[in-house]
């Protein structure tokens, strides 16, 4: 649906990516690539590369888990949770010795149907979510803890 979209998901998507860039600027040991526009082949070797993701729930998914089997974080709202088969990426009937997949605990996360939309049409589960920043941060640090990725002191 993202022809119907109010601005550019490209433009959209590009500003996010420079502003992480900008944000992670003076910080070597965080390395941002953005694949925006660049052939699922391209995004797919450079996510490859990663140690794990952090995304909302959506078909990007289906990259990071059954193509790349990567350890990960997924943000979901109740309204995703309620209409999704949560466990698609994870359960070993679905995808074949899984890494690790993690999730926000439902209290952090909540479904924000009245926010704009910049895609209006599709699926009653698709809402924008509000995320308790400091609780991903918190998931995030134990996540890459429990992987043994970097050093906890290291997570910010």
């Amino acid at each position: 649906f993202q022809d119907a979209a109010a601005e550019s998901l490209f433009d959209i998507e590009t500003r996010i990516a420079r502003g992480l860039s900008d944000r992670f600027a003076g910080h070597p040991d965080v390395v941002i690539l953005s694949t925006i526009g660049l052939p699922v082949g391209a995004s797919i070797a450079l996510g490859n590369r990663a140690d794990f993701f952090v995304t909302p729930w959506g078909a990007g998914l289906a990259k990071y888990r059954w193509v790349s089997n990567l350890p990960g974080l997924a943000l979901a709202g109740p309204s995703c949770v309620r209409y999704q088969p949560i466990h698609l990426y994870d359960d070993p009937y679905f995808i074949e010795d899984p890494t690790p997949m993690y999730f926000m605990n439902p209290k952090d996360v909540e479904d924000a149907p009245d926010d704009p939309r910049l895609i209006t049409a599709g699926a009653i589960d698709r809402v924008n979510i509000r995320v308790d920043m400091d609780a991903m941060r918190a998931r995030i640090h134990d996540m890459v803890a429990d992987l043994g990725i970097a050093p906890v002191d290291r997570v910010r």
